[in-house]
């Protein structure tokens, strides 16, 4: 249960230094297409680097099957990283793909839709035939990092 906290400050400056607060804060329950965009970088980035370390929340991706493996060699692209044969699964995850909703931001990768490709939610959540390696999540850094840009933000003199 939340806690309630009343306190009592005197003066002009400190009444709207805590309105303004009020106020933006009321934005982020809203969704706050403000908020989206100055954190978006941070979510992007993020995820890109998921990409570039070949792991997920719980630790390294698993390698390709043996079979695969050679089946990438005889493609020539053997030395290619996990999840990254064409490119398109990564470059799906762009910086503007967030929407403000009730209760937050969501971000997404088109790559998971139904328009989107087949393996890339298989991927990220696994499946009976794909192993899970998991892209569409938050390091701890980047939520550290999103938290220190929501601060600077609610506290921010520009709306």
């Amino acid at each position: 249960m939340p806690a309630n906290i009343q306190a009592i400050f005197e003066g002009k400056e400190a009444t709207k230094f805590l309105n303004k607060l009020k106020k933006k804060a009321g934005s982020l329950k809203d969704g706050s297409k403000i908020l989206g965009g100055i954190i978006s970088a941070t979510v992007f980035q993020d995820i890109i680097s998921h990409f570039d370390q070949e792991e997920g929340s719980d630790g390294a991706w698993t390698s390709w099957s043996e079979s695969y493996a050679i089946s990438m060699s005889k493609r020539g692209r053997g030395g290619n990283k996990i999840l990254q044969d064409s490119g398109k699964l990564r470059q799906g995850i762009q910086p503007g793909n967030y929407r403000a909703q009730m209760g937050g931001i969501l971000f997404f990768n088109p790559s998971k839709v139904s328009g989107g490709f087949p393996y890339a939610a298989a991927h990220d959540i696994g499946g009976p035939k794909l192993p899970r390696r998991n892209f569409m999540w938050l390091s701890e850094d980047g939520m550290d990092k999103i938290a220190t840009l929501t601060l600077k933000w609610i506290t921010s003199e520009n709306d």
